[in-house]
């Protein structure tokens, strides 16, 4: 009956710790973000600025990607190397009806698999 009572002991001072240290690293964080935190009224020209050149660096990184993709695709289907040629302009024509029919081709998938 003695170790049932030890072991328990153990495990309340245990949680206990653990409970302590917890309490311990939110206080910490909450003091870390109040201290650290911009004020957000003096930021929000410079963050609506940095907003709108990240959100074009995307669409410039995006756009580099598919370029990228497009080469390697037009190189293995050529069977000659990607510095061979150099894709000039995308032209993106909208709905395709590859996307159209692979859409098509799952739920019919799905629908025979339920079967």
């Amino acid at each position: 009956m003695e170790h049932l009572r030890y072991g328990f002991m153990v495990l309340v001072i245990g949680m206990a710790v653990v409970l302590v240290a917890l309490t311990g690293l939110a206080l910490i964080m909450n003091l870390m973000k109040a201290i650290f935190q911009k004020d957000k009224q003096t930021g929000t020209v410079s963050s609506v600025k940095e907003r709108e050149s990240v959100t074009e660096m995307k669409k410039k990184m995006d756009h580099g990607e598919t370029v990228a993709a497009i080469s390697a695709a037009l190189a293995v289907y050529l069977g000659r190397p990607p510095v061979s040629f150099n894709v000039i302009s995308i032209n993106y024509l909208g709905k395709s009806n590859w996307l159209e029919t692979g859409k098509q081709e799952l739920l019919q998938a799905n629908i025979t698999n339920k079967m």
